[in-house]
């Protein structure tokens, strides 16, 4: 009994040191704001090997799942144009402790140059209200239901791509037979930072929740229940809720054998 107290105590002290940060949440981004940069900025950091390794995890897990090809640019069709690549490096780290926890890096669309109807549509991705997604935890607390988080791995590239979108080789990128003059990348798959991008995953994802049985609430388009599972959905972040506490295991398998990869 003792230890469980001692522990719900620890974490009670965290909340406090949390709230006590958020107080001034102007003060709270204007510290986080240093750990957010370009690619060349990350370069000149201290740490810039562990950006380094980030860069080539991000990239290797682009070349093994097959979401572009490299190209020659004269193959590119005369019509289509030729987007910049933008890297988004960060440092993840505990509120608490202030302890870096994660180099983090993503590899956008330069998604300022695109242009309408030539390579991009809609743009509208829907994401869960926090009034569902607090009424529908305070039921699991309340009902004692079983409440597990999924994350999905490079999400967005998990969906196919739109329309043919070329990128530049991006700095950090080099090709064995080729250079950031002589050739580019093909997305086969959706990537980060392209305005359809967000509703081009929501989608996809919403496609393979319907053809496992999940209907959607007519209430809140990222609420999805089969039987006795519910699915939150908010962007790459999801929150499985079994009322039962029986079936969420079944559930999660069921979403990766539909070739979806998921951190549990």
């Amino acid at each position: 009994m003792f230890a469980y107290f001692s522990i719900f105590e620890s974490f009670h002290d965290k909340d406090i040191v949390l709230e006590s940060l958020m107080q001034d949440p102007v003060a709270l981004l204007s510290e986080m704001l240093g750990d957010t940069m370009y690619f060349h900025q990350a370069m000149q950091q201290d740490d810039s090997a562990s950006f380094v390794e980030a860069v080539i995890t991000e990239v290797n897990g682009h070349v093994d799942n097959h979401h572009w090809e490299l190209i020659k640019v004269e193959d590119v069709p005369k019509d289509a144009e030729i987007l910049d690549s933008v890297w988004a490096m960060k440092r993840k780290r505990n509120l608490v402790t202030n302890q870096i926890t994660e180099y983090k890096e993503r590899l956008n669309i330069h998604g300022g140059q695109q242009k309408f109807i030539i390579n991009y549509w809609e743009t509208y991705a829907p994401v869960v209200t926090w009034f569902a997604i607090r009424m529908l935890i305070v039921c699991a607390i309340v009902l004692a239901w079983e409440l597990r988080q999924v994350d999905f791995i490079m999400a967005y590239a998990q969906a196919p791509i739109e329309c043919n979108i070329y990128l530049c080789l991006s700095a950090g990128i080099e090709a064995k037979n080729g250079n950031s003059t002589t050739h580019v990348l093909k997305l086969l798959r959706n990537v980060y930072g392209g305005k359809q991008a967000g509703k081009v995953w929501a989608d996809f994802l919403a496609e393979k929740l319907l053809s496992l049985g999940y209907q959607r609430s007519m209430i809140d388009e990222c609420v999805f229940y089969n039987g006795n599972i519910i699915f939150m959905v908010y962007v790459d972040d999801r929150i499985f809720i079994s009322t039962d506490g029986k079936n969420s295991d079944k559930a999660i398998k069921e979403l990766q054998q539909t070739n979806l990869k998921i951190e549990d």
